[in-house]
């Protein structure tokens, strides 16, 4: 199986309607490669022979489920970040969503919710390969940050909302605030999200 190259993200789009397809080809392609089939058997035969940072598929496809591409692609590579599109909300698909461990937006999604997902793919990439950690660990020493600062600037990189942070955290939405704004007020920044948005610059720009 081939890998990436070039160290730019790869997504691989499965969508059955070709103006959706060539919608969301055109927006990923500003975070790097991007391929696009529109069947089940296409995406497992892509995926057979190469790898992709991340997935974008519709719900339903001619021959199957996204459902079904996502578990593919798993099975070759347990890292695959994944985002399920679907025209309505579906209790039963939630919780499939759910165990996979998958992003789940209605159509049509947002251009901000796709641009969060792409770069909360990106973040992960960093992270996994080491440049993020290696920034973050540089904050730590430059700023001061706390471990708890630290934690939650991991988590604001990583694309998780303020409730979600304080959730994974076990703290109260007013312990976090004080946390970060304890940590804007050593590093500068105006917000939680910029921070996070430099640190990740930081981070690209600081590959090999």
């Amino acid at each position: 199986m081939k890998g990436i190259v070039g160290g730019e993200l790869t997504f691989l789009i499965v969508e059955d309607e070709r103006l959706v397809g060539l919608a969301l080809s055109r927006m990923f392609a500003s975070f790097g490669r991007v391929e696009v089939v529109t069947t089940l058997d296409a995406a497992r035969k892509v995926l057979d022979d190469r790898r992709f940072d991340a997935l974008i598929v519709d719900i339903k496809l001619p021959d199957g489920s996204g459902f079904d591409v996502v578990a593919y692609a798993r099975e070759r590579s347990p890292d695959t970040e994944a985002l399920v599109l679907s025209g309505s909300v579906d209790a039963g698909r939630l919780s499939t969503a759910f165990t996979l461990g998958v992003t789940y937006l209605v159509k049509p999604a947002s251009h901000t919710q796709l641009q969060d997902f792409a770069k909360r793919t990106r973040a992960r990439r960093l992270k996994h390969s080491g440049w993020l950690r290696g920034v973050i660990a540089m904050w730590v020493a430059r700023y001061g940050l706390t471990p708890a600062e630290e934690a939650v600037l991991a988590l604001a990189i990583d694309g998780r909302p303020r409730l979600e942070i304080a959730e994974r955290r076990d703290v109260s939405p007013s312990t976090l605030k004080k946390q970060v704004q304890s940590l804007l007020a050593k590093t500068g920044d105006a917000t939680l999200e910029s921070a996070a948005n430099r640190a990740l610059r930081a981070a690209l720009e600081a590959k090999p």
